[in-house]
């Protein structure tokens, strides 16, 4: 399968206020973020830095 994941920030302080609602949000539902990274750890990233850089250029162009 192929996903996609396009997260877009207008600031760096932006940025940071999701990294730390992202981190609480764990925090507060360990037994999804459980399930999340073991999902995570199935998934074969081995092409991820390839499409990550034609995604760049995308956004870029976009």
């Amino acid at each position: 399968a192929t996903a996609w994941n396009v997260t877009g920030y207008k600031t760096y302080a932006d940025y940071l206020a999701g990294w730390n609602n992202n981190r609480e949000f764990r925090e507060k539902n360990p037994k999804f973020a459980k399930e999340r990274d073991e999902r995570s750890s199935e998934i074969d990233y081995s092409g991820f830095e390839q499409e990550k850089k034609f995604m760049r250029l995308l956004v870029k162009q976009w």
